[in-house]
C-alpha cells in the first residue's frame, strides 16, 4: 500500500500479483499493473511520482514507469521482498528481504545492488529520513528488537532497545525531527 506523492492515488498490491491504483478523492479504481507470478509484498513510489518499485513473495522486484503497461526492469533477490524506501534523492533503494541479513541498497536507476559497509541481522523495517542524511532500521538480533539510527556513512547513532522481541516499522515526520516506530507487542 503506497501513496503517490501528490496525493491523488494509491497503489494496493494484491494476493494475485496485480497492482491496482486507485483514486483518493473517491476511491474509483483507475487500473490495474499484471507483472507479478505472486502476492506483491511491498510497494514504493519514487519520490518525484514518475515510477513506482514492488516487490513479491517469490523475490522479485520490478520497476514501472508510471503510464506504461509493463516493468522496464525486473531483478531476482534471494528472499521474500518486505518494506522498501527510497533516498529523497531518488537515486537508491533499501529493501528488506525474508533472511537473516537480507538488507539491500539498491541503484534506483538500473536495481543494481550497491555493496554495504553494515550487516544488519534480521532487518524487519527501513525508514530514510527526508532530508536523506539518516537511515532507520528496525531489526531482531537473537530474539530481541532494536532499531538503529545510522547516518548517511553508516554509522550509528544511536540504537535503542524495542519493548518487545517482534518486528516493527520505522517511520520519520516529515520535517525529519521525530522517528516514530510501530510494533507488534502481543
Amino acid at each position: 500500500l503506497a501513496f503517490h506523492p501528490d496525493g491523488t492515488l494509491i497503489a494496493v498490491g494484491g494476493l494475485d500479483g496485480l497492482i491496482s491504483f486507485f483514486r483518493t478523492s473517491n476511491g474509483e479504481k483507475l487500473y490495474s499493473l499484471h507483472g507479478h507470478e505472486v502476492e506483491v509484498t511491498a510497494i514504493a513510489f519514487d519520490p518525484f511520482g514518475r515510477f513506482l518499485i514492488s516487490g513479491a513473495r517469490d523475490g522479485s522486484i520490478k520497476k514501472w514507469h508510471l503510464g506504461s503497461s509493463g516493468p522496464q526492469v525486473t531483478v531476482r533477490h534471494t528472499h521474500v521482498i518486505g518494506p522498501l524506501a527510497f533516498s529523497p534523492d531518488d537515486k537508491h533503494l533499501w529493501a528488506i528481504g525474508g533472511g537473516l541479513n537480507d538488507f539491500q541498497c539498491m541503484n534506483v536507476n538500473g536495481l543494481m545492488k550497491v555493496p554495504l559497509s553494515v550487516s544488519i541481522d534480521n532487518p524487519t523495517g527501513v525508514a530514510v529520513s527526508p532530508d536523506g542524511a539518516c537511515l532507520a532500521v528496525v531489526d531482531r538480533p537473537e530474539g530481541s528488537a532494536y532499531c538503529t539510527l545510522f547516518n548517511d556513512k553508516f554509522e550509528v547513532l544511536h540504537r535503542w532497545r524495542m519493548p518487545s522481541k517482534y518486528w516493527g516499522t520505522p517511520l520519520f515526520s516529515p520535517d525529519g525531527r521525530r522517528l516514530a516506530v510501530s510494533q507488534i507487542t502481543g
